[in-house]
C-alpha cells in the first residue's frame, strides 16, 4: 500500500519539476569543439553595437562596412550577430559558454554612435573615433577601451563592476557610475565633465574648465587638470586633485 501510493507521487512530483525546467528555460551549456576558424557575415547597416556574450568585439572605422567572426566551429553555429534597427547585437542566446577559445568579432563602419556591454566580455577599438555625441554603456564585469579622436558629447554609463578606458579628447563628458565599477579617464582630455556616483565605484578624469560631481557612498573621484571644482557628497566618497 505504501508503494502505490509513493509512486504516483513520485510520478507527479517528476512532472511537476519537467514542467517547472521547461517553463524556466533551463539553458544548454556548449563547449568549444576544434580549432578556430573565421567567417564573414553580411548585415543590415549599423552604427551603434551590444555585445551580451563572451566575446572581444573589435570595431574600427572605415568606408565600407564589415563584420567577421572568428571562434570554434560549434561555437560560431551559435553566435547570433543580428543587426536591425541600425544596432548590431552579439550574443549566444539560450546556450551558457564554457571552455571554447577566444570568440572575436571584428567590425568594420563608416561611423559609430554608441556601443554597450551587457556581460563579461571585452569591447575596444582599433582607432579613434570622432563623433558629434558618443555613448558607452557598461553593464556586468567585462570591459570597454576606446580611443575617441574628437567627440562634442560624451556620455558614459557604468552598471555593476565593470571597467570602461577611454583615451582621447571629448568637449563635454557626462558619466554615471552605479556599484563597484571603475572609470580610467587620465587620458581623455575633457574641458567639462559631470559625474554621478552612487556606490563604491571610482573615476579617474581629466578635465581642463568645469568639474561637476555628485555622490553618494564610498565612491571616489580623482581628477587632473585644473577645473573649478563643484562638489556634492553623501557618504564616505571623496574628490581628490589628483596633480
Amino acid at each position: 500500500m505504501k508503494t502505490s501510493l509513493f509512486l504516483p507521487l513520485l510520478t507527479a512530483s517528476g512532472a511537476l519539476l519537467l514542467s517547472g525546467c521547461g517553463k524556466n528555460g533551463l539553458n544548454p551549456t556548449i563547449r568549444g569543439e576544434g580549432p578556430s576558424v573565421a567567417e564573414t557575415r553580411s548585415l543590415a547597416s549599423f552604427s551603434r553595437v551590444e555585445v551580451a556574450t563572451d566575446a572581444e568585439l573589435v570595431i574600427s572605422q572605415g568606408p565600407r562596412q564589415e563584420v567577421r567572426v572568428e571562434g570554434q566551429r560549434n561555437i560560431l553555429d551559435i553566435l547570433e550577430t543580428d543587426a536591425s534597427g541600425g544596432k548590431l547585437r552579439v550574443e549566444t542566446g539560450r546556450y551558457n559558454l564554457r571552455s571554447h577559445e577566444p570568440i572575436r568579432v571584428l567590425v568594420t563602419v563608416p561611423a559609430l554612435t554608441s556601443v554597450r556591454l551587457s556581460s563579461n566580455g571585452h569591447i575596444r577599438s582599433a582607432a579613434a573615433w570622432d563623433a558629434s555625441r558618443f555613448d558607452v554603456d557598461a553593464t556586468g564585469s567585462g570591459s570597454v577601451e576606446l580611443v575617441l579622436g574628437q567627440v562634442q558629447d560624451l556620455h558614459t554609463a557604468i552598471t555593476g563592476s565593470g571597467v570602461v578606458t577611454l583615451r582621447g579628447a571629448a568637449a563635454a563628458h557626462t558619466a554615471r557610475l552605479t556599484g563597484s565599477g571603475e572609470l580610467q579617464a587620465y587620458e581623455l582630455s575633457t574641458r567639462s565633465s559631470d559625474l554621478t556616483a552612487t556606490g563604491s565605484g571610482r573615476s579617474y578624469v581629466r578635465v581642463a574648465e568645469r568639474l561637476d560631481v555628485k555622490l553618494t557612498g564610498s565612491g571616489s573621484v580623482y581628477y587632473k587638470g585644473r577645473p573649478s571644482v563643484s562638489q556634492r557628497t553623501t557618504g564616505s566618497g571623496r574628490v581628490v586633485d589628483a596633480n
